[in-house]
């Protein structure tokens, strides 16, 4: 029904353009709901929630097994010379057992025309500290998103019901300076009539004059205050500015005695800025729990298969025999020194923590 509505209003605002001025009634509900649907702050804190949701994920995805598959292919257009001793009789063409001709050094070339291969390898975290702090860190980050997304909404909701509060309260001024320029309006005549009567002197027809005139200065004021919190109120909407906005509450039907007297009765009610505070400081330690567990050692194991084949001609190399090459291992990275790179990193997260503590116990 929310979606339908938002529709219909829509519909009614871009829908024959021609007309020469549309006009909008909204409630302040109506006005709230249009707001948290297309306002850009409320918008950007909802793709931020997504944001984290996907680094979630991604973190999540390092503890996976990682497979990736090469294929090469190389011509060699001049095979790698590799020196040998002279005097050493390999067989080879050329040395006519005579190992290298008497030569001091002797030259080899070891490799063929043609040589593919095709690899596939798969990597698998087995320990790494840092992985699980992180995991744990994106779901606090994820935390703190959402109650981003609430700040914003209550943002939100809390500029609709000012900017929504004050063109009703320009329209309740406006209204008794109208109501009091009439009554100036008819004393002013009276005076008059009572002046040409002589009843009345010339000094009380001049007050009430001036009266009157401060009385159309304050009009004329509230008359061009009320547009422009108009105005703004369309700004917080989204609506465009040439639009005749009509509100279809009142003071008296926004403040009712009981919602007056649970308000009173309030002792008080959550706060999003402290939740926020407190995310901030979790991921401030997690951080600094990240600096630490990068001293422990990671293990990693990794697997690899191959197929190689090779061939002086081009055309032989996918007919002539591929051998299969497979390896498996692990790998462990002990880190030793690093030039105290992470000790400072930790002080410097160290003395923002303190900072961030000591404006959450202020807020509390």
């Amino acid at each position: 029904m929310k979606s339908i509505r938002n529709g219909l209003l829509l519909a009614l605002l871009f829908v024959t353009p021609l007309l020469a001025q549309q006009k909008v009634s909204l409630t302040l509900k109506d006005a709230v709901e249009y707001a948290l649907e297309n306002n850009v702050e409320a918008k950007n804190a909802k793709l931020e929630n997504l944001a984290a949701q996907a680094i979630i994920r991604e973190n999540l995805s390092r503890g996976l097994p990682q497979v990736n598959a090469t294929f090469d292919f190389t011509h060699n257009l001049a095979i790698p010379v590799i020196f040998l001793p002279g005097g050493i009789d390999f067989g080879l063409p050329g040395d006519n057992g005579n190992g290298g001709g008497g030569q001091d050094v002797q030259e080899v070339r070891f490799g063929v025309d043609y040589q593919s291969s095709l690899n596939l390898r798969v990597d698998q975290m087995i320990f790494d500290g840092s992985y699980f702090v992180g995991l744990k860190a994106a779901r606090t980050l994820s935390q703190l998103t959402k109650f981003d997304e609430e700040k914003a909404q209550n943002d939100v909701i809390e500029n609709i019901k000012k900017a929504y509060y004050t063109v009703m309260v320009n329209e309740e001024r406006r209204k008794l300076l109208e109501a009091n320029l009439g009554r100036l309006d008819a004393l002013l005549k009276e005076t008059e009539a009572l002046f040409e009567a002589g009843f009345a002197e010339k000094l009380e027809v001049s007050r009430v004059k001036v009266q009157r005139n401060n009385l159309k200065a304050d009009l004329d004021r509230i008359v061009s205050a009320s547009r422009v919190s108009k105005q703004l109120l369309k700004l917080q909407l989204g609506l465009p500015q040439n639009l005749d906005l009509e509100l279809l509450e009142t003071l008296e039907e926004m403040n009712k005695p009981e919602e007056l007297a649970e308000l009173l009765a309030n002792n008080g009610y959550r706060r999003v800025e402290v939740d926020q505070l407190e995310k901030n400081l979790e991921l401030a330690e997690l951080e600094k729990r990240n600096n630490l567990v990068q001293y422990i050692p990671t293990l990693n194991g990794f697997l690899t298969y191959q197929r190689a084949g090779a061939a002086l001609d081009f055309n032989n190399i996918f007919r002539n025999d591929w051998f299969t090459g497979a390896f498996v291992g692990v790998t462990m990275n002990i880190p030793i020194f690093d030039g105290f790179q992470k000790r400072q990193s930790d002080t410097a997260k160290s003395r923002s923590n303190q900072a961030a503590r000591k404006s959450a116990l202020f807020l509390e």
